[in-house]
C-alpha cells in the first residue's frame, strides 16, 4: 500500500484589485480600490463611480452586513439572539457602505447606513472593528465583508441589473396609415 503525498494548501490566486471602500447611492456603484500586481503595484484608485444599476446581488452582499450594523449600534443590547434571529429584527437598519484600512492581521471594518426610527432615517457609521476588537461575530463579519468586496469587483468588472432594451411602439391607427391619414 502506498502512502499518498500530502500536499501543502495552494496558496489563494492573488486578486488584481483590492477594494478599499464602496457606496451605494441610488442604485449606482461608487467605489475605491488598490492595485494588487504589476508595475502599478499599490497604487490607489479613488472615488471611481459606476454608470450602470447595481446588480441584485451587490444589493444581497450589503443587505448581510445590515445585522453587523445593528449589533454594533446596540440594537440587541442584553438581548440573548442568534445571529439568524437578529437578522430577522434589522428591518430598519440598512448598510449602503463600507471602509476597509489595515491589512492581513490588522485589517478593519468601518459600516455606513442608516438607521429608520419613526420621523425617518438617521446616518450611522459603526465603530471600526479589527479582529482585536473582539466582536463576538468577526469571521461572520469578514466573510459578509468578503462576499460585498467581491460582488464590488464584480461591478468594477461589468456586472451590473440587466439593461431594459427599448421596444418598437406602433402608433399608426387601426385601420390607417398614420395619424395623418385617419380612416
Amino acid at each position: 500500500m502506498t502512502k499518498k503525498k500530502q500536499h501543502a494548501k495552494e496558496p489563494e490566486e492573488k486578486k488584481p484589485f483590492i477594494i478599499l471602500n464602496a457606496k451605494v447611492k441610488e442604485g449606482i456603484c461608487e467605489y475605491s480600490y488598490e492595485i494588487n500586481s504589476g508595475p502599478c503595484e499599490g497604487d490607489q484608485v479613488k472615488g471611481r463611480k459606476g454608470i450602470n444599476i447595481v446588480h441584485d446581488d451587490l444589493t444581497d452582499a450589503f443587505s448581510k452586513l445590515d445585522v453587523h450594523l445593528a449589533i454594533l449600534d446596540d440594537a440587541f443590547i442584553d438581548q440573548e439572539l442568534s445571529l439568524e434571529e437578529m437578522e430577522k429584527e434589522t428591518k430598519s437598519f440598512r448598510v449602503y457602505g463600507f471602509r476597509v484600512s489595515g491589512t492581513d492581521e490588522n485589517e478593519g471594518f468601518i459600516l455606513s447606513g442608516e438607521k429608520w426610527v419613526k420621523y425617518g432615517s438617521v446616518g450611522i457609521d459603526s465603530p471600526k472593528i479589527t479582529k482585536a476588537s473582539a466582536y463576538p461575530y468577526w469571521q461572520e463579519l469578514c466573510d459578509a465583508m468578503e462576499a460585498a468586496r467581491n460582488e464590488v469587483q464584480g461591478y468594477m468588472n461589468g456586472k451590473s441589473a440587466p439593461k431594459m432594451e427599448q421596444t418598437e411602439i406602433n402608433f399608426s391607427a387601426p385601420g390607417g396609415d398614420d395619424f395623418n391619414n385617419p380612416m
